[in-house]
């Protein structure tokens, strides 16, 4: 928490520089029925940056007072907005200010305005490189994935943390990095969802889950859940592949079938995972114009003895799944 008594200090001295700032005072109803308690630092602040605010401008003092609105607030959006306004007027250096983000972040690693505002810098970054030789972009994303691993580090599950690195990669359409980076976070935690979902989004963007990485990428997903049948993630994951344009229902169909099955017979015939897997195929097979009749009266009866199963062991879900089971296609 910022010190605000400190803040607030050069902003009542005689001889500041905002001494011929005249504060705007926040508009509050006097006989309001629940009144916002601020700190009267808090107070002093705000009404020094609505002025700036009010006024347009854009100057070292006006992107101080905004940085002080940020501490006492960080999600304040409009503080934000500013401060890009000013550093962009003032010409500022905006690889200190990404280090300024980084500090930031520490402090407030989930808070959605500072990845934004980290974002929309690069962004200006980007396209100052036409007029600015300086500018290496190559360097700026190797910082920026080195920015992202330290705050991972700290949250590994950090949701802002993760879309962040989805749109740098995307935006730079750079994906170098991105196999060997998922490799490590989930050998770190095989559960770690975000990167199960980094995974897919980065297995889209380069191969487009053409027919040969799809196949590929079956053995190695089943190695995967090998490890932990209880995983969520990895189940999730490969049902994903489902609804792909070049999932062959009869040849990778077949694969996964077989893999659910044995994890059944051979680890646990309890796998809530395999269960509610074999379901979503079985219903796949079953819409399939391509599947003949006798066909899908057999994956019919698979999917219901599986429901029937799953209304008995997963307890919680229960009633859900007989639902499944009443309003099975044919």
């Amino acid at each position: 928490m910022p010190n605000f008594k400190e803040l607030v200090v050069k902003y009542t001295e005689d001889d500041s520089i905002y001494s011929d700032v005249i504060p705007i005072l926040q508009n509050e109803a006097k006989d309001a029925p629940v009144a916002i308690m601020y700190q009267p630092e808090f107070i002093t602040i705000m009404n020094f940056f609505r002025a700036f605010l009010q006024e347009n401008e854009y100057s070292n003092r006006a992107l101080i007072c905004c940085k002080d609105a940020i501490a006492c607030n960080p999600a304040n959006y409009t503080a934000w907005v500013y401060l890009r306004s000013c550093l962009e007027k003032l010409n500022c250096n905006l690889y200190d200010e990404l280090k300024y983000c980084d500090q930031m972040g520490k402090d407030h690693p989930k808070n959605y305005q500072l990845w934004n505002h980290r974002r929309k810098l690069v962004e200006i970054l980007y396209k100052n490189k036409k007029q600015d030789d300086t500018i290496n972009i190559n360097k700026l994303v190797l910082n920026e994935l080195k920015s992202i691993e330290d705050a991972l580090q700290r949250d590994t599950k950090n949701y802002h943390v993760w879309s962040y690195r989805q749109w740098l990669v995307h935006y730079f359409n750079n994906y170098t990095q991105e196999i060997s980076f998922i490799d490590k976070m989930l050998n770190d935690d095989i559960r770690n969802n975000s990167a199960w979902n980094h995974k897919y989004f980065v297995n889209k963007e380069t191969t487009n889950f053409n027919k040969d990485f799809i196949d590929e990428e079956l053995l190695k997903i089943m190695k995967l859940i090998e490890l932990d049948i209880h995983n969520d993630s990895s189940w999730r994951y490969l049902e994903g592949f489902f609804q792909l344009e070049h999932f062959n229902l009869q040849d990778h169909g077949t694969v996964i079938i077989s893999f659910s099955q044995n994890i059944l017979n051979n680890n646990d015939e309890k796998c809530i995972n395999a269960l509610s897997l074999l379901v979503e195929l079985c219903i796949l097979y079953i819409k399939n114009n391509d599947t003949n009749m006798e066909e899908k009266i057999n994956k019919k009866e698979l999917a219901s003895t599986y429901l029937l199963k799953l209304s008995n062991y997963d307890e919680i879900r229960k009633m859900y799944w007989l639902d499944r089971l009443n309003n099975l296609p044919n």
